[in-house]
This record gives structure tokens, C-alpha cells and sequence, in this order.
């Protein structure tokens, strides 16, 4: 098995907008899997009065950027976001380049207010 440390294993919170008001009551995690591949988890703040549903479409806005972006890159990897557990996992193929993976997942989190 190949290692994924050039990925980084940082983890944080931070918030990302789920309005175009800059709305910042989710906040989102990114760790690794157990394998290795980038995981982004969606919350709700405790205070925050959200919705499943706002907190559903952040995780498809997020996932819908890296999508258009791996498409460009002609990345090696598959998006796969889930809504009902409100995350987004970055699933590597074998030959994938994870330095282009981990340019573009940081640009967009930093897009999204996630870095």
C-alpha cells in the first residue's frame, strides 16, 4: 500500500458559507479515512438554528467545485459525497496524483471558508 502522507493529515474546524450572506452556522472537519483518502464532515453549530437540508446542500455545493475541478484535471479519484451523514469523501484510485489532490481539495475548502 502506497502512502498518502504527501496528502497531509491535518485536521480542523472551520465554518462555509451556505448563503450567498455568508451565512457561517455549519462548520465542517477535514480528516483522513482509515485508508487514507481526505474526509470533509458537515455540523450544524449547537446554536445554530439550520436545517438538514442547508446542511445537505453545503455538502453539495462543496462536492459539486470538486467535481468540476477533478474533471479538469482529469484527476484519478471519485468524489463521493453522502448527505445523509453529511459528508464528502475523496475516494484515490492506485496511480492517482496526490499533489494535484491536495492543491485542489485545499483551494476549494479555502474557497468555501473551510481553510
Amino acid at each position: 500500500m502506497r502512502s498518502r502522507t504527501r496528502l497531509g493529515n491535518k485536521s480542523g474546524r472551520a465554518s462555509v458559507a451556505v448563503s450567498k450572506g455568508g451565512d457561517t452556522r455549519i462548520e465542517a472537519s477535514l480528516t483522513l479515512t482509515p485508508r487514507g483518502d481526505p474526509l470533509i464532515v458537515f455540523v450544524a453549530k449547537p446554536s445554530a438554528n439550520v436545517s438538514y437540508r442547508q446542511v445537505n446542500a453545503a455538502v453539495h455545493d462543496v462536492a459539486a467545485e470538486l467535481e468540476r475541478r477533478s474533471q479538469a484535471l482529469e484527476a484519478k479519484w471519485v468524489i463521493s459525497p453522502t448527505s445523509y451523514n453529511r459528508r464528502i469523501v475523496v475516494e484515490f484510485m492506485d496511480d492517482a496524483d496526490l499533489g494535484a489532490a491536495s492543491e485542489m481539495i485545499s483551494q476549494v475548502l479555502k474557497e468555501f471558508g473551510l481553510r
